[in-house]
């Protein structure tokens, strides 16, 4: 069990999703995203046994890797002398920090020439077609994956034990117990229960869960949140907390990943963890599960503060439809279309309740939601469309399927020319970084029309429900203080009207922008 737990793939950033990239015509080598593979390492591209950059993918003929926007040395059809090397960074010291390398080896060596170089305001992609050898991607995953069974073997579970901190270790050790105790006697009178005919299948599937829920409810949370007051200390301590997260995941995740939300946001089947099967699961907050065991903590888990705050942050944007399409309405002239936009859109329930609580609609209204992911799309549209087709005044929408790597590479393109007059994004900002997020930021209020409303949502910290999140489903968000989701508007005209509001659950933080 615990290959399968601290061995799996590391969960795909944002910037890194497919999406819809469309079809080639001509047949082209399987790429490989690095992180799609190769766990707690570092890959990189060694120029002339000198520069270092981070490898991005590869294919049996071919790779690519980012370098700073400031180096201006690459020039498409130049030829490379290189090497990729593989090294592991996580083993430990006695001094509690991270080893430099518990291995490094190059794993090809070659030439390569420049096929192409791609600038964003952020950094040049650079793609390089092998012209010595292949590599071979099937036996670079079996030796890593042999390396980590050999690291694992040698240092044995003490190498990562002892590094956690005592206090912590003891509160984890305290929630293991709580979960096997009431795994064991929910799953013993769920067995009883099953013998008592009708009345006992409805103990199964109602009055059980709901008791149990209401009991354990307060203890719960309580020795959760001391879990994470008393990592708190060492977030910036890399070294103990890695060690505190894979503790975490070896002893307390597998007892809940019968539950389905921790099962889907920590298996993460589309690459991470808040896809929109997770995002369904957090609306519906019902209980869910093959046993009152796996209902109850289900249910727990789509009553964390994060997932409270994913649908309070529903409910802001639903209220600023309805401000921002009053407003709309009251200050243009008559026949004149709402345009409204949705970067990564999911499967936009918002939308769905704006248009279910209206029953006027003086104006027509437009949506575009963009997102990465096809199904989110697809459903969207199925809810949606019944509820816009044949409408007069109309109410349409527009799906566009596109990654968001494709989004971020050059945000301004992607977008439509046509002003929008609301324009928002929840669950996308959560996982990028400031530099690029302040491109997007003005990217998107370019596209706003005179007097034209941004929302922009993100976890907003300091808080102490970063643990169920980061430790127990090693689901990463960046988290921002008010300070933080200023900056994201510092690339804005000094004049513009920004604020920053807090949606109910206190869990995550809008950014606000007006335009003149």
């Amino acid at each position: 069990m615990a290959s399968d737990l601290h061995d799996k793939p590391m969960a795909t950033v944002h910037e890194e999703l497919t999406g819809g990239l469309g079809r080639a015509v001509y047949f082209r080598a399987k790429r490989m995203l690095v992180r799609s593979f190769l766990n707690q390492q570092d890959a990189k591209v060694v120029i002339a046994d000198h520069h270092e950059y981070p490898l991005h993918d590869v294919s049996m003929n071919g790779l690519s890797f980012f370098v700073p926007t400031s180096e201006q040395r690459w020039e498409p059809g130049a030829v490379l002398d290189f090497a990729v090397v593989v090294q592991d960074r996580s083993a430990f010291h006695a001094d509690d920090k991270l080893a430099s390398a518990a291995f490094r080896e190059a794993v090809f060596r070659g030439r390569g020439r420049i096929a192409r170089a791609d600038e964003t305001p952020v950094a040049t992609h650079i793609g390089v077609q092998l012209l010595d050898g292949f590599l071979n991607l099937p036996q670079l995953q079996w030796n890593f994956a042999e390396r980590m069974l050999r690291r694992d073997l040698d240092g044995g579970p003490a190498a990562i034990r002892d590094r956690v901190p005592p206090a912590y270790r003891e509160i984890v050790e305290h929630l293991a117990f709580f979960l096997q105790f009431y795994k064991q006697s929910l799953n013993r009178h769920e067995e009883r229960y099953a013998e008592m005919g009708d009345e006992g299948q409805d103990a199964i599937r109602h009055r059980a869960p709901q008791a149990a829920l209401e009991s354990l409810r307060a203890p719960w949370y309580a020795l959760r949140e001391r879990a994470a007051q008393a990592i708190l200390p060492y977030v910036d301590t890399p070294a103990a907390f890695r060690a505190a997260k894979r503790y975490t995941e070896t002893v307390l995740t597998p007892l809940m990943l019968e539950c389905p939300f921790v099962h889907r946001a920590y298996t993460k089947p589309l690459g991470y963890a808040g896809d929109y099967e997770t995002m369904l699961q957090i609306y519906r907050n019902t209980f869910e599960g093959a046993s009152v065991f796996a209902r109850v903590f289900h249910k727990l888990g789509c009553e964390e503060i994060l997932a409270a705050g994913v649908r309070t942050r529903k409910v802001f944007i639903e209220q600023a439809h309805e401000a921002e399409y009053t407003r709309f309405v009251n200050s243009s002239p008559a026949g004149t279309p709402f345009r409204v936009t949705s970067l990564g859109a999911g499967p936009a329930r918002e939308v769905a309740a704006f248009l279910d609580q209206r029953a006027t609609w003086p104006r027509p209204v437009h949506w575009t939601l963009i997102d990465q992911e096809e199904e989110a799309l697809s459903l969207a549209y199925h809810d949606l469309f019944p509820r816009t087709a044949n409408t007069n005044p109309s109410r349409t929408m527009r799906c566009m399927y596109m990654s968001f790597m494709q989004f971020l590479a050059d945000p301004s393109s992607t977008l439509s020319d046509e002003p929008q007059d609301f324009i928002y994004s929840v669950g996308l900002f959560d996982y990028i970084q400031e530099k690029r997020g302040r491109m997007i930021v003005r990217a998107l209020y370019d596209r706003l029309a005179p007097g034209g409303f941004l929302a922009i949502a993100n976890a907003l910290r300091p808080n102490t429900h970063f643990w169920y999140a980061e430790l127990l489903l090693d689901w990463t968000l960046l988290y921002r203080t008010r300070d933080d989701m200023l900056a994201l508007a510092g690339d804005l005209p000094p004049d513009v009207e920004r604020q920053v509001a807090v949606e109910p659950s206190n869990a995550f933080y809008f950014l606000v922008v007006r335009k003149p």
